[in-house]
This record gives C-alpha cells, sequence and structure tokens, in this order.
C-alpha cells in the first residue's frame, strides 16, 4: 500500500536548495514575503512576484531541478 505525501511535504522533499525569498518554517517551505516585496511597501506588486518567480526558476535551472 502507498503512503500519499501532501503536496507541501513533496515538495520540500524535493526540494534541496533554499532560494532567496524562501525560508523554512517547521520543516515546510514558505514564501518570505519581505524578502520579495522590493520596495518595501507591504504590497508584493505583480512586477515583483514575476521577477521572484523568474529568479527561483533561473537557481533551479543552474542547480538542475527544472
Amino acid at each position: 500500500m502507498k503512503r500519499l505525501v501532501p503536496a507541501v511535504m513533496a515538495m520540500t522533499l524535493a526540494s534541496s536548495v533554499a532560494f532567496a525569498g524562501s525560508k523554512t518554517v517547521n520543516g515546510t517551505e514558505v514564501r518570505d514575503w519581505e524578502a520579495i516585496d522590493s520596495n518595501d511597501d507591504h504590497y508584493v506588486s505583480p512586477d515583483e512576484m514575476e521577477m521572484f518567480l523568474r529568479d527561483i526558476r533561473a537557481m533551479r535551472e543552474r542547480s538542475g531541478e527544472a
């Protein structure tokens, strides 16, 4: 019988690289919104989020996880 792993845990298990804009809380990788909010207005704009996601994709490609 296979055990199902929740998606959050599966992503944590699959990802061994810590990315800028993320941190671990209770063993779960979460986004660090303060790091993503580049202009400190307490609002993550679409441009800031797009830049964050682009950076994560590039880092994963370099580390061979893509």
